[in-house]
């Protein structure tokens, strides 16, 4: 009889999957076929899916996790049988197996494998059950769109006449296994490297290359073989068996490029190699430091720049002995670091001062005889130092002209002008590279005279009268709330016309202003110092002040 009541259960099981477990106190009858809300009854049940999506089509698993405690006393579920249902996919590659159920182990943990066989694109709902407890989670199962399969390239792209060479062929959307094939022949060792390179040994031709001569065939790829309709693709004339009689052949190089002052070491790859030879890149001989039947290893020497555009040109070896040459489609191309400007500091300066300015950036020369230093049309004739992210430069004198704005300090409804503080462009040239770059705006001038030019006339300013015939004196106060000032003109004399200067280190107008009370807040707290110059028809004058954020 006990036989008998153990099929009941497994059946009883089987009939009541996905929807319910079996029960405990009566294993012949399943339970209510509506599963309970996930982690209800006297388990927790917790489902995870690694990976959580799989490929319609595909073979590979997803592996379905259960862990289980159990609430009374928060411990493994050990040895409790766990019924496993999916509404996608199968529990086995070979068949439809929607149900299965699984013993969870000391730890209250067990696993499946969930494949997506015949499944249609969707999203395949996991239950697991214990008794009346219930878990889920979801594996998307997903369409996936192949790469694109092609060939570029051969590389080395010749060799000798009987093969052996291991050559790369680059491409796309390389699935394995693959197969390689050199005219007829097909090739050994075939692997794919990644999704676009395939290492291949080059076979034995089809027919001997006679003496000075090459062969030249074609190099096709068969992608993904054990697909029903495997693709091909092909490389005319992608590959050259060489029996030449100079057998002087170069197939590669490494690297293929290296900075515009020389000192690269080069290896270049091929056939019939012997010394003495010459090595010429884009027609520049270069210093050969070893050669052997296979092998030259020369070093690079430096070359001249003209715009910052490096050269480049193809690679050749001539034996110097015999006169043989050999070029080839590979290039060496010559690299230069690009000059980057980042800002300079001080970014503004008076229109009479010339003072110390400190440029940083990248790319800059060693010799400051190799800067030149713009500010707008006026080069620098002081540049101090220079270092690769570094350079020290006297700001010229400003010869103008100002930008200007429209003004009215005595309020009589006629417009006069001011000179404005005016941003010229900062730009830094490597001359020795003819490399260059341009901050816009990259540093202000400040006039000396910031009065409108309408203060002559009757009436006075917003800060009182009159100027008469004695310039006013610049004072002022300000208050600080956290990172913003408001400042008051507390000047005499009868001023119409105020210039800030706030002292941010900025190439910007919001360093600046010309009304009598200013607010103005400071990207950083620190210490700034502050010149306000207030000004009538008679002269202006010049206050002074450090202020500390906070105070």
């Amino acid at each position: 009889m006990r036989p008998f009541r153990l099929l009941s259960l497994l059946l009883a099981c089987a009939v009541g999957l996905p929807l319910a477990g079996c029960n405990s106190t009566n294993p012949v009858e399943p339970v209510d076929q509506t599963p309970p809300p996930a982690g209800g009854g006297a388990y927790t049940i917790t489902l995870a899916a690694t990976p959580g999506a799989l490929a319609v089509g595909g073979t590979d698993p997803a592996t379905v996790t259960v862990t289980a405690v159990r609430v009374a006393d928060n411990q493994p579920a050990a040895g409790a049988r766990c019924a496993l249902s999916t509404s996608l996919g199968s529990f086995d590659p070979s068949k439809d197996l929607k149900l299965q159920t699984v013993t969870l182990d000391a730890r209250g943990t067990g696993q499946a494998r969930l494949y997506p066989r015949d499944a249609a694109a969707g999203s395949a709902s996991v239950l697991a059950q214990i008794e009346t407890s219930v878990g889920q989670t979801a594996v998307a199962i997903q369409t996936v769109t192949p790469a694109a399969f092609f060939l570029t390239a051969v590389s080395p792209n010749q060799g000798g006449p009987d093969g052996g060479e291991v050559v790369e062929i680059t491409g796309g959307g390389f699935l394995a296994p693959v197969r390689v094939t050199f005219g007829s022949v097909v090739a050994s060792g075939a692997k794919v490297v990644s999704p676009t390179v395939i290492q291949a040994t080059v076979p034995r031709p089809a027919a001997v290359v006679p003496g000075g001569g090459r062969s030249v065939v074609d190099v096709a790829v068969t992608n993904s073989l054990d697909q029903p309709s495997p693709a091909t693709d092909k490389l005319t004339g992608g590959y050259a068996y060489s029996n030449e009689e100079s057998s002087l052949l170069i197939s590669g190089i490494s690297p293929n490029q290296g900075s515009y002052r020389g000192g690269t070491l080069v290896t270049i790859t091929g056939n019939g190699f012997e010394a003495p030879v010459e090595v010429r890149f884009g027609g520049v001989s270069q210093t050969v430091v070893s050669v052997t039947p296979t092998q030259i290893q020369a070093r690079t020497l430096p070359v001249t720049l003209t715009a910052c555009n490096p050269s480049s040109g193809p690679v050749s070896v001539t034996n110097l002995r015999t006169g043989l040459s050999a070029g080839s489609g590979l290039t060496f191309s010559y690299t230069v670091d690009p000059l980057f400007l980042e800002r300079a500091s001080p970014a503004n300066a008076g229109q009479d001062d010339s003072p110390k300015i400190t440029i940083t950036g990248s790319g800059f020369p060693a010799s400051p005889s190799s800067v030149r230093v713009e500010f707008g049309t006026t080069v620098s004739q002081n540049v101090l130092t220079s270092t690769a992210t570094k350079i020290e430069v006297l700001a010229p004198i400003f010869t103008g002209p100002f930008d200007t704005q429209a003004c009215d300090s005595n309020h009589d409804g006629t417009a006069g002008q001011q000179n404005i503080p005016t941003g010229v462009n900062l730009k830094v040239q490597n001359l020795a590279t003819g490399c260059a770059d341009t901050l816009l705006r990259g540093f202000i001038f400040v006039p000396d005279d910031t009065t409108c030019s309408d203060a002559g006339t009757s009436g006075g300013g917003g800060g009182g009268g009159g100027g008469g015939g004695t310039a006013p004196t610049a004072s002022f106060t300000y208050s600080v709330f956290d990172k913003t000032v408001q400042f008051t003109d507390t000047s005499t004399g009868g001023p119409t016309s105020w210039f800030w200067d706030f002292g941010e280190d900025l190439s910007s107008s919001s360093n600046f202003s010309f009304d009598q009370n200013p607010v103005h807040t400071y990207r950083l707290l620190g210490t700034y110092t502050i010149k306000l110059r207030a000004g009538n028809s008679a002269g202006t004058s010049t206050k002074t002040m450090t202020i500390k954020l906070p105070p």
